[in-house]
């Protein structure tokens, strides 16, 4: 399953109206629709808002598990914005995205984004 599909599963199963999650994610209806239509690239930053809001796991949406994940987070950790400044410069130099990234160094996006403190690796077996 794509990610813009797993996107509109998670919107559904929280009973949310696209407008209703641009909303919350601060951005337009319309980038928001793009998203869910794979028109556009979802940035880290608003991934991670996705994933704090909606209570998701980045591992799911980024098809890690084929199941919801839900995470249980009250706010992200101080290594947020390191980890995210080095994600960002990987990707920019390697011409790759995030999930490839956490595939090759084998560790959780929900790490890299600051869902949990401590570093874990992925679970291969659990993969779409």
């Amino acid at each position: 399953m794509e990610f813009k599909e797993k996107l509109i599963i998670v919107r559904k199963h929280k009973c949310l109206m696209q407008k209703e999650i641009s909303n919350i994610l601060e951005i337009k209806q319309q980038q928001y629709s793009k998203y869910e239509r794979g028109i556009n690239i979802m940035s880290v930053t608003i991934l991670q808002k996705i994933c704090f809001n909606l209570k998701v796991s980045s591992e799911y949406l980024l098809g890690f598990y084929s199941k919801i994940k839900e995470i249980k987070v009250t706010k992200y950790n101080g290594y947020y914005n390191e980890r995210i400044k080095e994600i960002r410069e990987y990707r920019y130099q390697y011409q790759t995205n995030l999930a490839k990234i956490c595939e090759c160094i084998n560790i959780s996006p929900d790490y890299i984004l600051g869902f949990i403190d401590e570093m874990k690796p992925l679970d291969k077996n659990k993969r779409d």
